[in-house]
């Protein structure tokens, strides 16, 4: 499963690691508030044990993991963090 608001699929692309943390990090380019670096850490290491996450993404809200756990602003769909 691929993000729900981008345009192109993970699965049809088969997009590799490296590819989905660049997309990532392009669009947290744009964003403003982002989270701390140890809030992200935490965040990432609640969802890494999560059964709603799916390779990068989170399957409850469908945004990639790594750029939901990196906006200060945004919470867990299942409340977890």
């Amino acid at each position: 499963m691929s993000c729900f608001g981008c345009e192109r699929n993970e699965q049809l692309l088969k997009l590799t690691d490296e590819e989905v943390l660049a997309e990532v990090e392009e669009q947290l380019l744009m964003e403003i508030n982002l989270a701390s670096d140890d809030l992200r850490g935490s965040r990432l290491a609640i969802c890494a044990g999560c059964p709603f996450r799916q390779s990068h993404t989170c399957t409850k809200c469908g945004c990639y993991v790594a750029f939901r756990t990196s906006l200060e602003i945004k919470s867990c769909s299942v409340g977890k963090w």
